[in-house]
């Protein structure tokens, strides 16, 4: 599906209202208190969106969160907040961020950086998902501790400021996690 979601990536751009060449920070996963849905809002406001090419915020998720979330980003015309979608449709949106950010405290594993990085996505992750310290490198993705608006808000400008950079590491994600299945679990 990621396959088929690059091929459409531009209609799909325009079918979500998103300017071409401005960067896409992803969340994906229910809008509950212990993923932070609410940390990675405040982290891009504090970033410098002239020096990080002016990048959207895309939500897609559901829960307790997306009231406050709504009303914080109401005067905001860079941040969507899209609802709850089928796991079929995920890899459209995997596809067209330039990097995936999963700020969550007690994660037992994380699969969302698993896919995303299936589709040649940067990732951001906290210290508290179990998947980080297995996945991600300075290569392919940043671990923030949780909770630390600050570090999350360098690690967005880290690889958004940088044009290319994010491409870099999706394909860094791309290539490091599809040395991860089932023939190469059971080797080990």
């Amino acid at each position: 599906r990621a396959k088929v979601a690059t091929s459409r990536r531009k209609e799909f751009r325009q079918k979500l209202g998103l300017q071409p060449n401005r960067p896409i920070i992803l969340f994906a996963g229910k809008l509950q208190q212990r993923k932070h849905p609410l940390n990675l809002f405040k982290a891009w406001k504090q970033l410098d969106h002239d020096k990080t090419r002016h990048p959207y915020l895309i939500y897609v998720g559901d829960g307790a969160e997306r009231a406050t979330l709504e009303t914080l980003s109401a005067p905001e015309k860079s941040i969507k907040i899209l609802g709850f979608r089928n796991q079929s449709e995920l890899p459209a949106f995997y596809d067209l961020a330039d990097v995936f950010v999963l700020p969550s405290e007690r994660e037992p594993w994380g699969l969302s950086i698993n896919e995303a990085m299936a589709c040649n996505t940067a990732v951001i992750a906290s210290d508290h998902c179990g998947c980080s310290i297995d996945l991600l490198d300075e290569s392919c993705g940043i671990i923030v501790p949780v909770g630390d608006v600050e570090a999350l808000t360098s690690a967005l400008s880290n690889i958004l400021a940088e044009p290319g950079r994010a491409v870099l590491m999706g394909k860094a994600a791309r290539d490091k996690v599809s040395q991860w299945s089932f023939d190469q679990s059971i080797e080990g």
